[in-house]
């Protein structure tokens, strides 16, 4: 029930508006997005074109092309790599997992 109540926010563009981790001091408004299998940032693509802030968006990637397109569109998203090393991972609790295995 919860999962169908953020993803009726997120498609709704209700997030944006009121999806703030410590409202009133500072932080940016916007959700945590983890990306499996991410491509060249197709996700990211799709969230900027629906009007959705992300505040945090991490990608798990390995094919080396789609990170150097990846890179050149979006410096700011933090790399995790191969998603076999994913107990490693240091990441903030994402709000919507996104992805397509190959």
């Amino acid at each position: 029930m919860a999962g169908q109540l953020m993803l009726s926010r997120i498609f709704s563009g209700g997030l944006n508006e009121t999806h703030e981790r410590g409202a009133g001091d500072g932080v940016k408004k916007g959700i945590v997005v983890l990306s499996l299998f991410d491509g060249m940032s197709c996700g990211m693509i799709a969230l900027e074109r629906a009007g959705i802030i992300v505040k945090k968006y991490y990608a798990s990637e390995i094919d080396k092309y789609a990170q150097i397109v990846s890179e050149k569109n979006y410096p700011d998203i933090i790399r995790l790599g191969d998603i076999t090393k994913w107990r490693e991972w240091k990441i903030e609790k994402p709000d919507i997992i996104i992805g397509g295995s190959p």
